[in-house]
């Protein structure tokens, strides 16, 4: 961000120096034999002059300047916005891992309680072998999977780290939960946002305007460019004994006489505006595409994760608490309240996975339209109390 800020600056001032004269030009021309006319010997001439170009190249000059600049702004801009959502991606799967990690050392405590029954039922006879050997074995693999996630929690704090240039020492608590997202525009309104507010769209139609200014600046080719400038002339002492000096104003032109390459030129910046042209269009449809693939995957994902959070995890832990109840009054077995808890913790893990990636996909959506599109799911704040309202 501070490269793309500090070439944005840069870019803007390119336009005062498109908008300047060339410096001009002082020439000393001194005779080391004096001129073939007696009467006035010539001495010294000195000589200023200044080129001008065509007034239209000028201002040309000018407005290539300034969409250079505007080219900057958005590339600052996207730069600005691609740290965002890589910081709101890593963030989430920060919270993703913290969630895992608590339904992890959560089922850990089920299955160890687990255990311990079972090694005590199978003494008496309540229980077999592979139960007991089952509830071991899930329980040693819930505690792999917690390590794991604490593993990948401390990849993902660097990756935080980084991206804010945060010291490598710095701790990072845990991340708490975001609020759910919701996206409720419809889709035809998700394409039309892409195609008015997308940096990557305005940065094409930035380049063809560029291009159709190189065009016209091709053209003015043919003008001419001027010279103006004036010569002061010092001749050596004459006969009657003064010296003797001399004024003249100058004023030259440019011949644009070979037509064949100022044409090639032009012919050049008519194939690369078509060019631009084509990529302008070969954006917006890119963007049409990403916008419909990420629409996609939000709305699947709020629908996915409705349906674990509405259906899957209440029906998850009934089951869980029926299987437990039946095997204590030795109705049920342990392998089916084993069963029930590994449901339980898949569903979970899937449903913070399911968040997670909706997050994502909201942030995705988001940086390809340019613009804020979801709505908070967490209840509003009540209004304030009146005579209390902040100042």
């Amino acid at each position: 961000m501070e490269a793309a800020r500090a070439r944005w600056k840069a870019a803007i001032e390119r336009h005062p120096q498109a908008l300047t004269l060339p410096d001009p030009m002082v020439r000393f021309q001194y005779w080391t034999r004096s001129s073939m006319n007696p009467a006035a010997p010539q001495r010294l001439d000195t000589m200023v002059t200044q080129a001008i170009p065509f007034p239209a190249s000028i201002a040309l000059k000018g407005d290539l300047a300034l969409r250079e600049a505007e080219m900057e702004r958005l590339r600052y801009d996207m730069a600005l916005r691609d740290a965002i959502v890589e910081v709101r991606e890593a963030f989430l799967e920060l919270a993703y891992l913290d969630r895992a990690r608590e339904v992890l050392e959560e089922q850990e405590g089920i299955l160890a309680r687990y255990a311990t029954v079972a090694a005590g039922d199978l003494e008496i006879g309540r229980t077999n072998l592979p139960e007991e050997f089952r509830a071991r074995s899930l329980l040693a693999q819930a505690g792999y999977d917690r390590t794991l996630v604490l593993d990948l929690r401390r990849v993902e704090e660097q990756r935080v780290r980084g991206l804010l240039r945060l010291p490598t020492a710095c701790p990072l608590g845990p991340a708490e939960a975001p609020d759910r997202r919701i996206v409720a525009i419809p889709f035809e309104e998700v394409l039309a946002l892409a195609e008015s507010r997308s940096q990557d769209l305005a940065m094409a139609g930035v380049a063809l305007q560029m291009a159709g200014i190189e065009k016209s600046m091709a053209r003015w080719e043919y003008a001419p460019e001027f010279e103006v400038g004036g010569v002061w002339m010092k001749n050596m002492e004459d006969v009657s004994g003064e010296f003797m000096g001399g004024r003249a104003a100058t004023l030259g032109f440019t011949v644009p006489i070979w037509v064949h390459a100022k044409s090639a030129r032009v012919r050049e910046a008519e194939s690369l505006e078509v060019a631009a042209g084509a990529e302008r269009t070969a954006a917006a449809e890119r963007i049409r595409t990403a916008a419909a693939r990420l629409y996609f995957r939000v709305v699947n994902g709020q629908r996915l994760a409705t349906l674990y959070r509405d259906t899957l995890l209440p029906q998850a832990e009934k089951s869980l608490a029926l299987a437990e109840t039946l095997y204590r009054e030795g109705g049920g077995s342990l392998a089916g309240a084993l069963e029930a808890a590994v449901a339980r913790e898949n569903i979970l893990l899937a449903l913070h996975r399911a968040e997670a990636d909706l997050g994502q996909a909201v942030a995705r959506l988001e940086q390809v339209t340019g613009a804020s599109l979801s709505a908070s799911a967490a209840p509003a704040f009540p209004d304030p109390v009146p005579g209390m309202e902040p100042r």
